[in-house]
């Protein structure tokens, strides 16, 4: 063990971790350690990239996966599964769902899979920072996948907190227990839908498509916290030092 680590395992009389999990983990092998959970903060680009959505003229719920695939297990083909039947299945005005995938993944054979009248997929490539926010913020809906191992359902990916300030609703598909649905009961409560993939009766293709028409007709809804500066004032009182 390097000997700032030692140092620090001995003398500490207190840490910070980013997700519930790794807190569990520290309180059953260096409890002395008490560990405090402080997130990582929503950026200032997230939340100048929120904009009042505009109606799609075709009736079309817009949604987007921007970022790396949480998990080596493809979770989105089940999820492409689920959302070209729930297109189907929408009420009026909407006539379908048009879903665009961006990331480094090789996604080509989604559409030639699962393309129909009432869903259509545009499966693009990697894009910088700000045209990631500038998609999400333009969709009617965000998707976050979660895979169903250990290492994936115990963190929280980067990307849920530029979700989190460009204010749309988010639709979680994952593991139940996972940290990434901890943190969204806790800061978007009432603004997420979940898909329990492990569930052996996850959420009916009904109550997906009634769930996807209303969270489509949504103001945006922009989240400020977690921040940054409070996150950092967490630390400060940790320490003792609130009044810096």
């Amino acid at each position: 063990m390097p000997l700032f680590t030692r140092l620090a395992v001995n003398y500490a009389k207190t840490s910070t971790v980013v997700t519930p999990s790794l807190r569990q983990f520290i309180l059953r092998r260096a409890p002395k350690l008490n560990p405090q959970i402080v997130y990582n903060g929503i950026s200032d680009d997230a939340l100048l990239s929120a904009k009042k959505l505009a109606l799609d003229k075709r009736h079309r719920i817009t949604l987007a996966y921007v970022g790396a695939v949480y998990g080596g297990d493809r979770p989105y083909v089940q999820a492409m599964e689920w959302l070209a039947l729930a297109a189907s299945e929408l009420s009026k005005p909407w006539t379908g769902l048009s879903l665009t995938f961006v990331g480094r993944e090789d996604v080509s054979d989604l559409p030639l899979r699962y393309v129909c009248d009432a869903f259509q997929i545009n499966a693009g490539g990697e894009v910088g920072k700000q045209e990631a926010l500038n998609i999400s913020a333009d969709s009617n809906i965000n998707i976050v996948l979660v895979g169903k191992s250990e290492e994936h359902r115990c963190g929280i990916p980067l990307k849920i907190y530029d979700l989190l300030g460009v204010g749309r609703p988010i639709l979680y598909i994952g593991p139940a227990d996972s940290d990434a649905v901890r943190f969204l009961e806790e800061f978007a409560a009432g603004d997420f839908f979940m898909i329990d993939t492990e569930a052996d009766h996850p959420a009916s293709i009904e109550t997906l498509a009634e769930w996807l028409c209303d969270a489509a007709s949504k103001e945006t809804s922009a989240k400020c916290e977690p921040s940054s500066s409070s996150q950092v004032r967490k630390i400060l009182q940790l320490i003792g030092m609130e009044s810096y």
